[in-house]
């Protein structure tokens, strides 16, 4: 584990705190498609110390902001998890490490919460596709077994097809798939 430290008089009273793992959409197998940003969406859906909602909840009653001060994203090399803790107060400090903790190792995977996030990656990774990413699907489909015509990686947060339009396997190291 490697770690920095670097000072920083703005924003006053506050640590932003970061955790990179190095697991993003290129260290996936062709089965795994998509599970690292499945993962990313799970870190807030419950851990060992905080069940469900709870980290949501909590963070917001300490003034924590979703998107402006605690986010995650996937990219092709790497997940990182931000969290924006409090310094003015030990106990508060103390929850964001804890936290830190939680999202390096004690992820719940309930499967009430794996159901329920499964539509959420898949509704985001949709919206996200441009009308050239989705007709290139609609052709890579069309063309699928011509070799050279499509890349095999449509990138991070796929979580139901390859570039090349087939379907990812479902169950056990399909998305959101319990190993």
């Amino acid at each position: 584990m490697r770690y920095y430290l670097q000072y920083n008089p703005k924003p006053e009273n506050r640590a932003e705190l970061r955790l990179a793992v190095h697991a993003g959409s290129l260290q996936e197998d062709e089965d795994q498609l998509g599970i690292a940003h499945f993962v990313e969406h799970m870190a807030f859906n419950g851990t060992e110390h905080f069940e469900k909602n709870e980290l949501i909840n909590y963070l917001e009653k300490t003034g924590t902001r979703f998107g402006a001060d605690l986010n995650a994203y996937t990219s092709f090399e790497e997940t990182v998890y931000k969290l924006q803790a409090r310094t003015d107060s030990l106990p508060l400090l103390e929850k964001g490490l804890l936290i830190m903790e939680d999202w390096a190792g004690g992820l719940s995977f309930e499967p009430e919460e794996i159901d329920k996030e499964r539509g959420v990656v898949v509704s985001e990774w949709r919206t996200r596709l441009s009308p050239d990413q989705r007709l290139q699907q609609e052709v890579g489909q069309r063309r699928q077994g011509e070799p050279g015509t499509v890349t095999e990686r449509a990138g991070p947060g796929c979580p139901d097809r390859r570039a090349d339009g087939r379907q990812v396997p479902a169950g056990p190291g399909g998305p959101g798939g319990r190993r």
